[in-house]
């Protein structure tokens, strides 16, 4: 009785070491074909294939991949996901039951996109994702923030700039304001309607804004309105010598040009 019990462990334990391999096997398959139609996404000058992470089954390679994420700000992390292809309404549909949310297509067939916290990459496997990574820093800032040639309208000496950053849905207008505040930078505007701020702060903190797990983006201040012609034309550099007065009367149609 006791062999008995042995051989049926042992073949238990055959069984299970079978079905990791084919298992493995199987996620080999899948990750070699998604790196076949994987397609390159673009945030301004970089390029980006994010790494296929869903295909691994391994517990802690999927923890560690989630802790990437950073942290959740009223239950939910912004991540960049990304298909094999367009999904369609029976994907978004999986993706909704496992509390998904896609938002803003970004190109190459990838998302900025809502998860649950507690959710780990290979949960979406079953939506058809192929990459669910974290949105870097570095992909949310204008190149005009990070080079020393700043425009004028946007340096404001000392090391400050005006800069206009917006924000994921899982936050609002309140919860900006109080970051700001903590944060003591000049807040010019603050917009609700928009999901848009505007600041004053030092360049050097730029990054560390974007660095946030709900900030999307971050980019320069508009131009003044002085800095091009009648035509919509950027003027070069600041328009000295510009009536600009009587340039934006002329926008009005209050003084008629000769």
């Amino acid at each position: 009785m006791g062999r008995m019990k042995w051989v049926v462990l042992a073949a238990a334990m055959v069984a299970v070491v079978a079905g990791c391999k084919a298992l493995k096997a199987t996620e080999s398959t899948q990750r070699e074909e998604a790196a076949r139609v994987q397609q390159v996404v673009r945030f301004g000058k970089h390029e980006v294939k994010p790494e296929l992470n869903v295909f691994n089954g391994d517990t802690q390679r999927q923890e560690a991949y989630a802790a990437a994420w950073g942290t959740a700000v009223n239950g939910v992390l912004n991540v960049l996901m990304q298909f094999a292809r367009i999904p369609d309404t029976a994907m978004r549909r999986e993706l909704e039951s496992l509390g998904a949310r896609l938002g803003g297509y970004v190109g190459g067939n990838a998302y900025y996109a809502q998860v649950p916290m507690g959710a780990k990459p290979h949960d979406f496997a079953k939506a058809g994702a192929i990459a669910v990574v974290p949105i870097e820093p570095m992909w949310k800032v204008s190149n005009v923030l990070l080079g020393t040639n700043l425009p004028e309208w946007v340096d404001r000496g000392g090391g400050q700039v005006e800069v206009v950053f917006s924000w994921f849905p899982n936050v609002d207008a309140a919860f900006v304001k109080r970051h700001l505040a903590q944060r003591r930078c000049k807040v010019v505007n603050v917009s609700e309607a928009f999901s848009t701020a505007t600041v004053v702060l030092p360049q050097r903190e730029v990054m560390a804004l974007a660095a946030e797990q709900w900030v999307q983006h971050v980019g320069p201040v508009a131009p003044p309105m002085e800095l091009f012609d009648e035509g919509g034309v950027q003027r070069p550099g600041n328009p000295r010598g510009v009536d600009v007065d009587g340039l934006r009367k002329r926008r009005q149609g209050t003084v008629k040009k000769d």
